[in-house]
């Protein structure tokens, strides 16, 4: 047997570079199962490795092989398959193809009912008589057997007279004797006959496209298949035919029908309409909601950032009095302490798929409400192509991160306060040519681990597609944050990116979704996470009547733009005073406020057991919270 051939797209199971082909989404036992038969390997087979696939890891593609690829196809056969949930989000969100799509089928409709000649249809029946009772008048039984006799030969002349309704001959007459504009086998083809099996009955329906000429026809075929049976049979046939009733004034056109029409119409439109939103939600990539994230980059959604004017402005700052977007900031706050509470992380990179995802406010604003609650915070701009930190902090450095990586200046020189506490800047510095290998020299990983010994290390890197630099940052720290702007990436950019972490075995420590549309009534799409700004506003002045909450309100409306949340009491980190320390932290050290009240809050499941099984109950019980 010659060299395997290289799959193709056809065979279903994605492959790897070198040839190979990786299962590990695959139904392991419904793989074995389906090869039960087929995995007998013959003895040219010998030699091209283990056949018996290992799940999650790169293997001969010896499904590649002619014989196998049906059993390969097999693996994915449920991929493509459309499901009750599928359709039904595919109608919320493409309602309006679907009604459109309704309204053009009852607009076709109604333009076809109005265009088709109308059509008036006329029914009346013959009955046909046969014999007559000769037997004396006291004999029941040969009048019963007479009657008998002639009800049976009635039935069989009906049966036998049946096609001379539509007779050429019988239209002709019936054409002379109205004097219609029409032919014999136009006539005949508006005529229909039914025959009664229990009873020598036919009923005759016309069409024509008036009434009376409809009424007309049908009458005039009855007596002129009657006329016709004489002729053909004279009058020893034993049997006639008789008009039963004249033909009643047909008041309604029989077609077209616009009560049967229009509604099939619009049927046929919703099923089009549906039929589109499911493509249309096939062809989609774009980012939906939460689930969306989560299935295609892995990871949960830490927050959901709504739009904020303030954070799309040079100072990159979010409006104070923006409630929405100060507890989404606390809430990726909160969430990234507590993503990995064993290990909680002590550097990230914040980083994108693409330009313009808002990775730079979302980096800066992390940075201050860090800094508000206690952590010393280092902001480092590693963003050597395009620096944007000392814009939105509003600095000139003459120094930076590239000069102190390449060891001009020392990096306490190049670290610089802001007007936050507890919040330092290290600004990108001098443009270098080659910026990835800076950001990947044992140098920055060196600097990295000096500068998380006293610091909170946040790095605002460079998106993920167009450069390399994010991912060669990732080795040397303990994560990402990914941010995705919902307005425009796509669903194959977010794979990229996280592919592009997994290459460099970078940890993806959680997805932040950026500029998220708020919804009707003071809420935001994704409302898992925070509140409606109506709670907001009663849950800080609860406690303080109304006096309170107008000076509470005033309070708000002086405070400066420069900050992104409400000034917060100030706690010192005790598990991260231990690290410094060179001390383990403690692992059942009391929870403080901001801990239980994230425990209360919506955070991942996952997280919020961890932190349990580590910190006990929840002290704060649901009086106690504001």
């Amino acid at each position: 047997m010659g060299p395997a051939r290289p799959c193709t797209d056809d065979v279903g199971v994605p492959l790897t570079e070198g040839g190979t082909a990786d299962v590990a989404g695959a139904d392991e036992d419904y793989f074995h199962a389906s090869l039960s038969r087929a995995t007998r390997r013959p003895a040219s087979l010998q030699g091209q490795g283990q056949f018996r696939p290992t799940f999650g890891q790169q293997r001969p593609s010896i499904l590649c092989q002619p014989r196998y690829r049906p059993v390969a196809r097999l693996m994915n056969q449920g991929k493509n398959r459309v499901t009750l949930e599928e359709v039904w989000k595919a109608a919320r969100r493409y309602w309006l193809t679907i009604v459109g799509a309704a309204l053009v089928g009852a607009i076709l409709a109604t333009v076809f009912v109005l265009v088709q000649p109308k059509k008036y249809t006329a029914t009346t029946t013959a009955y046909v008589v046969a014999g007559e009772t000769h037997a004396a008048q006291g004999d029941k039984q040969a009048q019963a057997a007479m009657a008998y006799s002639n009800s049976m030969l009635a039935k069989q002349k009906a049966q036998s007279w049946l096609p001379l309704f539509k007779d050429s001959t019988v239209a002709q007459n019936v054409i002379k004797k109205f004097q219609l504009k029409t032919s014999p086998s136009a006539l005949v083809s508006g005529v229909s006959t039914t025959l009664d099996q229990d009873a020598p009955t036919i009923t005759v329906s016309a069409q024509a496209s008036n009434p009376t000429a409809a009424r007309d026809i049908a009458n005039g075929i009855v007596t002129a298949t009657a006329d016709r049976v004489k002729e053909i049979e004279g009058d020893g046939a034993g049997a006639r035919i008789t008009l039963v009733s004249n033909a009643a004034l047909p008041s309604a056109p029989s077609y077209p029908q616009p009560g049967r029409i229009i509604p099939l119409g619009v049927v046929a439109g919703v099923l089009v309409g549906l039929l589109l939103a499911l493509l249309q939600a096939r062809r989609d990539t774009r980012v939906r909601g939460e689930e969306d994230v989560e299935e295609v980059a892995s990871t949960s959604v830490l927050a959901a950032i709504p739009q904020n004017k303030g954070m799309d402005t040079d100072s990159r700052e979010a409006e104070s009095e923006d409630f929405r977007t100060r507890e989404a900031l606390r809430q990726l706050r909160t969430n990234l302490r507590f993503v990995d509470p064993d290990n909680p992380p002590r550097s990230i990179v914040v980083t994108s798929s693409r330009m313009g995802e808002g990775k730079s406010s979302i980096a800066s604003n992390l940075a201050r409400v860090l800094a508000e609650s206690g952590e010393k915070v280092l902001l480092v701009d590693a963003d050597l192509r395009r620096p944007m930190i000392s814009t939105i902090l509003d600095i000139e450095p003459d120094v930076g991160l590239s000069q102190a990586i390449a060891g001009a200046v020392d990096i306490e020189d190049a670290i610089l306060p802001t007007t936050h506490r507890n919040m330092f800047s290290l600004p990108a510095g001098q443009i270098p040519p080659n910026p990835s290998e800076l950001l990947g020299s044992r140098s920055m990983k060196r600097l990295i681990e000096r500068l998380t010994e006293e610091y909170f290390v946040i790095l605002d890197a460079p998106p993920l597609l167009p450069v390399t630099d994010a991912a060669l940052l990732l080795p040397s720290t303990d994560g990402a944050l990914l941010v995705i702007d919902v307005t425009v990436t796509r669903k194959e950019q977010i794979a990229h990116a996280v592919r592009n972490v997994k290459q460099v075995n970078g940890h993806l420590l959680g997805a932040v979704m950026n500029r998220v549309k708020i919804e009707k009534g003071g809420r935001y799409g994704y409302s898992k996470y925070g509140y409606g700004a109506e709670y907001a506003y009663e849950a800080y002045t609860a406690d303080s009547g109304a006096g309170a909450k107008q000076s509470s309100k005033k309070s708000r409306e002086k405070s400066t733009s420069t900050l992104v949340v409400p000034d917060a009491p100030t706690r010192p980190d005790p598990d991260s005073q231990a690290r410094r320390s060179g001390v383990a932290p403690s692992a059942s050290a009391p929870v403080d406020d901001s801990q239980a009240d994230w425990l209360a809050s919506p955070t991942p499941r996952r997280v919020r057991r961890s932190l349990q099984q580590q910190s006990g109950p929840n002290p704060t019980s649901e009086s106690d919270r504001p």
